[in-house]
Parts: structure tokens; sequence; C-alpha cells
């Protein structure tokens, strides 16, 4: 798999593997790839090359928390507090309703 932003190339030839409950940890230093990696993992973002398999497709759930609280600056306040919804393929319509009635409490 590959990750580049322009010229920089961010993650180059990974591989791998994460059985079913298991637990991992993703080390390294400060711009090395690692909330890149993540967010390729949950489909935030999209490899250069390659591609993220997910088996079996449909039992597919994912979540993390950011080191640094973020909001997506492309998307609307509302379509940010939608989007786990969305990752979730809940129908659009039920998930601004649902994200509607969150903010409002």
């Amino acid at each position: 798999m590959r990750k580049a932003f322009d010229q920089l190339v961010v993650i180059e030839g990974m591989n791998l593997e994460i059985a079913a409950g298991e637990f991992i940890a993703i080390l390294g230093p400060s711009g090395c790839g690692k909330s890149t990696l993540l967010r390729m993992i949950a489909r935030l973002v999209e490899p250069t090359a390659g591609r993220i398999t997910i088996q079996p497709e449909e039992q597919f759930q994912t979540s993390f928390v950011f080191q640094d609280a973020h909001l997506l600056p492309w998307r609307t306040v509302l379509d940010n507090a939608a989007l786990p919804l969305e990752l979730m393929g809940v129908e659009r319509e039920a998930r601004y309703a649902t994200a509607r009635t969150a903010s409002s409490r």
C-alpha cells in the first residue's frame, strides 16, 4: 500500500494483517504516517496505490480517537457530526436526523 500527498510519500510498501479480536499499537515519531494509516483503515482517506481489505466486509466496524480533536474542514458541522453514521452505512436522511437531534441536546 502507498499514500502520497503530491510529491511527499507518507506510506510506502506497507503490508499489515490484523487478526479478528487482536489489539495492536502503532508507534513511531511525529509525522511518520500513523494518523494517515488510521484514516485509511477507517476509510476517511483513500490510499494512493494498493488497497485495504476487510474480511468479512459486512462486519466492518471501526472507531478511533485522533490525538488532537479534529473536524474535517471540507465538511459542514452537520456533516462532521453525521460522519460516524455515514461510515456505518446509515442512510442520509436517518443520519442527518440523528445528528440534528444530538446537536440540539
